[in-house]
């Protein structure tokens, strides 16, 4: 197995700058951008060792838990810390690890589950399904199961099940299945539209699909508990806040009582989008965040559909947005900005001067992290202080394609492109 350690000519410069001002904006333009050097220059900082791990087989799935990633390919899963050491691999030329292709990989407790496709007669068809359960400390495999067709999609682990959807030509008759947790026996399987979004609590298996709106099956049985049908849509997103389902679908957000799916509101926003729920030890667990195409973020009460506030960016397209503890942070393209997330004034602003072609953001080791990339330049990550906006530290990938981020931790920030692992080292500020 290839794995290589890069020691990058990757440079970290100290920057700082924010402008602070606790209004709404109605334009970044009218911003003045600070400095981007700093009172006698940059620091000089040693140069971080990036390390980078290449698939041993053909495409991956990938979980992360706290001890580090693991990877599933055609040829073996892999468990690696998160400094990009190997902990443990399995052994491809045992009969219990044949995969064809991965699917879906997720880790809960001491056990990694997935899904994947693999060579077999034993059904009277050329591919058939495996479902396989490894711990992750060992690597010893635990269960593996064969089923007649193929999951792709691992929704939820509960205590004793694991539940699983399947993509399908038919969008009409794609099954549900529950697995047993501790053995992989299949305990049932239930036809539904084929799921686009989904979501697990208050003993219901929760499903969107255009065909049949929204389902909620009871974990124990696979019995429909309830339907609703909302209006169609194919970008639609399923979660639960306290004791409420939000569908987020297609510009329109509807609010469901659980267990016993009663609409409780729907509200319309400006545009389509995506959504957020903050941390759950954050002073604002009840709400929904959520940012549209047409520029705007909006705060939504989950339990009431109230709209909280509106913040209007000039971000052309929906901003990138992520969730803190007690902040909401946004990047427009050619600013990032911090806002309250009960009332949303803007508590600072920083001015990037450039609007880049792909943007991503999130918290990490108590930065937020910005990810950015230029047309046939190598993406940089750059680090700003939570509270302030200061710049802390920045650093160039070696890869010309914007990656994803897998997994954070305390000592590196993982992302994958390509069937290909990248590890980047988070150092500790020094503002």
């Amino acid at each position: 197995m290839e794995r290589r350690q890069y020691l990058g000519s990757v440079g970290i410069a100290l920057g700082a700058g924010c402008l602070s001002n606790t209004s709404t904006p109605e334009s970044w333009k009218s911003y003045e951008a600070p400095t981007d050097t700093p009172p006698g220059g940059f620091e000089s900082l040693p140069s971080p060792e990036v390390w980078e791990y290449d698939s041993p087989g053909n495409y991956m799935a990938i979980g992360v838990d706290d001890e580090g990633v693991h990877v599933a390919t055609s040829t073996a899963l892999t468990c690696l810390s998160p400094v990009g050491e190997i902990n443990w691999i399995t052994d491809s030329s045992e009969d219990s690890y044949d995969v064809v292709r991965p699917h879906n990989l997720t880790v809960a407790g001491s056990t990694v589950y997935y899904t994947a496709r693999v060579s077999g007669t034993s059904f009277g068809t050329n591919y058939v399904g495996e479902y396989g359960a490894y711990d992750t400390a060992s690597g010893e495999q635990r269960w593996v199961t064969t089923l007649d067709t193929v999951a792709q999609n691992i929704i939820s682990v509960t205590e004793d099940t694991v539940l699983a959807s399947q993509m399908s030509d038919d969008p009409s008759t794609a099954p549900v299945f529950a697995l047993d947790a501790e053995t992989g026996e299949e305990q049932w399987r239930t036809v539904t539209g084929m799921d686009m979004g989904s979501a697990v609590s208050h003993g219901l298996c929760l499903i969107y699909s255009i065909v049949d709106g929204l389902t909620a099956l009871d974990i124990a049985t696979g019995d429909v508990a309830w339907r609703r049908t909302p209006g169609e849509g194919y970008s639609a997103q399923v979660s639960v806040a306290g004791d409420t389902l939000c569908l987020f679908l297609e510009g329109t957000v509807y609010g469901y009582s659980l267990p016993d799916g009663t609409q409780q509101w729907e509200q319309s926003l400006a545009g389509d989008g995506y959504a957020r729920h903050p941390p759950s030890n954050a002073s604002q667990t009840s709400d929904l965040y959520i940012a549209t195409d047409s520029g705007n973020l909006t705060a939504l009460n989950a339990a009431t559909g109230e709209k909280r506030w509106v913040v209007t960016t000039n971000a052309d397209g929906y901003p990138e947005m992520c969730v803190g503890t007690d902040s909401v942070f946004q990047h427009s393209g050619t600013a990032i900005a911090s806002y309250d997330p009960v009332d949303g004034d803007r508590r600072w602003a920083y001015s990037l001067g450039s609007d880049y072609d792909d943007s991503r953001l999130f918290i990490a080791a108590g930065n937020l992290i910005l990810i950015t990339r230029d047309t046939d330049q190598e993406p940089v990550v750059k680090a700003f202080d939570l509270e302030t906006g200061h710049r802390h530290w920045s650093v160039q990938l070696p890869t010309k394609d914007q990656p994803r981020v897998i997994g954070v931790f305390d000592e590196y920030i993982v992302f994958e492109k390509e069937e290909r692992l990248i590890g980047v080292p988070v150092p500790l500020s020094t503002a």
